[in-house]
């Protein structure tokens, strides 16, 4: 009954070539789906990439399991009845993908003192700034003021040496001339005022007076008479010039102080005899700039200040004057 046996063939083969190209189905399906996770792996260097620690240097491979591939599959690799119906040697398994060993940037995981190196020499994402602080200004630190008195001494006197009593300051400089056995104040011609102001100036900047006062008698008086009507300040420092018992002389025409500069005017009346208008200087010997005397009223009137009374006899200096301490 070769019938039946045909159309066992028959059937036997049918299930052969349904079951070949089943397998040759599923085989192309996994080659797919592995070229496919393999495209996706590398891609996102998570999948099929061994991470590896930049400094231990060991690869831990993450591969697909074995497992992942069907067990039916790798049968029917090897079935002699696939390899007879597609008319070749036996289809051997479709390869494994190969391992790619790389170091992953910075999600390794490191050693303690590694981290510890990285974190010191890299710089921190963010930076910590201290709040901004409103500082106040710091006052001006400003020295002291130091008050100074000089005194002029009168014809044929001397300086000394500075003194302190009562928070002022004394200066007493010796005059730019000889005169009667000593020494007096020569303030003219120009040249003769201004080596006289030099020395005056040199005593009040060697002792750092930032205010001072000028005391003047006889010659000396008229020489501060003079340094008044002359605009002099010595540098904004001079507070007021007293005037003591002068010699009247034209020293004051054409007055013309600085601004700020108190002036007090004493007179004892010793000289009255001799110190009426155009009185001639030479017959006592007296030091007058314009070579005479112009009187105590038109002195004063140059000044622009009333007259004092000094109240000493005789020819002789006032030495604690108030304004000494009030200018």
């Amino acid at each position: 009954m070769r019938m039946p046996n045909l159309r066992a063939s028959r059937l036997l083969r049918c299930q052969e070539t349904w079951i070949a190209a089943l397998a040759i189905a599923v085989i192309a399906s996994v080659l797919m789906l592995v070229t496919s996770a393999t495209d996706r792996e590398t891609s996102s260097e998570s999948a099929l990439v061994t991470v590896a620690p930049a400094t231990s240097g060991k690869a831990h491979p993450k591969s697909v399991p074995a497992s992942a591939v069907p067990f039916t599959i790798a049968k029917l690799a090897g079935s002699p009845t696939i390899a007879k119906l597609a008319g070749s040697p036996t289809v051997a398994p479709p390869p494994s993908p190969t391992v790619v060993a790389v170091a992953p940037p910075t999600s390794a995981p490191r050693s303690v003192s590694e981290g510890a190196a990285r974190q010191t020499s890299a710089a921190p994402m963010f930076e910590t700034v201290a709040p901004a602080t409103t500082a106040s200004a710091a006052p001006p630190v400003t020295a002291p003021a130091k008050r100074c008195a000089v005194r002029l001494h009168g014809k044929g006197g001397s300086g000394s040496p500075p003194s302190t009593a009562g928070g002022v300051t004394y200066l007493s400089p010796t005059g730019n001339a000889a005169g009667w056995g000593g020494r007096q104040w020569l303030y003219f011609p120009d040249s003769e005022y201004r080596r006289a102001v030099a020395i005056v100036a040199s005593a009040i900047d060697g002792e750092g007076c930032t205010r001072v006062t000028v005391d003047g008698f006889s010659n000396g008086g008229a020489f501060a008479a003079k340094l008044y009507c002359r605009g002099e300040s010595f540098g904004g420092r001079l507070a007021g010039v007293i005037v003591d018992d002068p010699v009247v002389d034209n020293a004051v025409n054409g007055c013309a102080p600085a601004a700020g500069i108190a002036i007090t005017l004493y007179w004892t009346g010793a000289l009255a005899s001799q110190s009426y208008p155009g009185w001639d200087c030479a017959e006592a010997g007296w030091t007058c700039d314009g070579g005479s005397t112009i009187g105590i009223v038109a002195y004063a009137a140059a000044l622009g200040t009333p007259i004092k009374a000094s109240p000493l006899g005789g020819h002789s200096p006032y030495l604690n004057p108030p304004e000494l301490v009030r200018f």
